[in-house]
């Protein structure tokens, strides 16, 4: 007896059975079912090495990144295990199984996969990681994502972290590969603690300079890391020129205030403002509210300031009078208007200051 299947395009195929040159029988079925009937007629393990295919891994992926719940994911990963545990099978052989193994560690919670069973399963994995050649890059993913569920399970990733580090330390030695080198090395500084990195920067740059400049005036505050600038510049008290939208006040009182500025690749990327009575700063020293318009309850300013290039200290004085100067309104705060007619030609009187709840402590800490 023989068959002949017909694929006409469509979601059918057709089915013929012939006894010589008769033909004894004729059906459709859906093209799914067909090839799901199929499947069982193939040895499992070289239906194991077609689905690894890359094309076929690809498709693994978005679905589970699309359609497949967490179970199903389990269940997969169960399942693997399970092959695994079976002597008989090669399955770590596979040049894809590492990357079908990233992925499922990935999705999986592995507090809840069986202890034994992933030993065993990361055993496969790390069977061949003495082989890695020189430009492979599937055993870092799979450091990543072993540092990824680090804390998760301390116990489980501390031999298999050991394996492979050590082997990529090995790596490192013997590489060129400056694209290789730097994915390993974001693998790793993720977790790394900030010891070790000034550590690790101090060796490699010993006499790298993180600030080499004179403080201009006024300049109260200042911290400087490997991203970015805390400046704090003290404005003095004194009778100010104002505007609200088109009407000019003249010598207007304003208190004594704090503009706390952070630097990021040369632009401003924040700006806070409170007022103080204290003429030395202290750590607990206690702050006030902004009086007047453009500055929100939690100290940080309503207003535009991206454009500004900051490449030195000096060009960042001028930025608190370039503020003061901006026409006020009333939608952060509706009293500005009278209090500049309060003020005009008279003294600010700090007793109308409303206290913030921070102190200078935390007027300058990142958050």
């Amino acid at each position: 007896m023989r068959m002949e299947v017909v694929l006409d395009g469509s979601k059918h195929v057709e089915i013929k059975k012939f006894d010589g040159d008769i033909q004894i029988g004729r059906r459709k079925a859906l093209t799914d079912d067909f090839i799901r009937s199929m499947l069982s007629a193939i040895d499992e393990q070289e239906l194991l090495n077609y689905l690894f295919e890359k094309e076929y891994l690809e498709v693994i992926q978005k679905y589970i990144d699309e359609e497949a719940d967490v179970s199903y994911v389990g269940t997969i990963f169960e399942n693997l295990i399970q092959k695994i545990n079976n002597k008989n099978d090669s399955l770590e052989n596979n040049q894809y199984y590492i990357d079908l193994l990233i992925l499922l560690l990935d999705k999986v919670d592995i507090q809840k996969i069986d202890m034994m069973g992933l030993r065993n399963i990361l055993g496969s994995a790390l069977k061949n990681v003495d082989k890695m050649e020189s430009d492979s890059v599937e055993f870092q993913s799979l450091l990543l994502t072993l540092l990824n569920k680090a804390e998760v399970n301390k116990e489980l990733s501390t031999p298999a972290l050991s394996k492979i580090l050590g082997v990529a330390a090995k790596k490192v030695a013997m590489t060129e590969n400056q694209e290789e080198l730097k994915e390993l090395f974001f693998s790793i500084v993720t977790k790394a603690k900030n010891d070790w990195l000034e550590k690790a920067i101090s060796t490699a740059v010993p006499n790298r300079v993180l600030c080499n400049s004179f403080m201009p005036k006024d300049i109260v505050y200042y911290q400087k890391d490997l991203i970015s600038e805390t400046v704090v510049i003290k404005v003095q008290r004194e009778r100010r020129k104002v505007r609200y939208h088109d009407v000019e006040y003249k010598q207007v009182g304003h208190p004594e205030m704090l503009f706390y500025f952070r630097i990021q690749n040369q632009r401003i990327s924040k700006i806070k403002i409170a007022c103080v009575k204290d003429k030395i700063l202290k750590e607990d020293t206690r702050l006030y509210h902004y009086p007047y318009s453009n500055v929100f309850g939690d100290h940080r300013v309503c207003w535009s300031y991206g454009e500004y290039k900051i490449d030195s200290l000096d060009k960042l004085q001028h930025i608190p009078y370039v503020f003061l100067s901006t026409p006020n309104n009333g939608h952060v705060n509706p009293q500005t208007r009278m209090l500049f007619e309060k003020f005009q030609n008279a003294e600010f009187d700090d007793e109308t200051l409303s206290p913030s709840n921070k102190t200078f402590a935390e007027f300058v800490a990142k958050d």
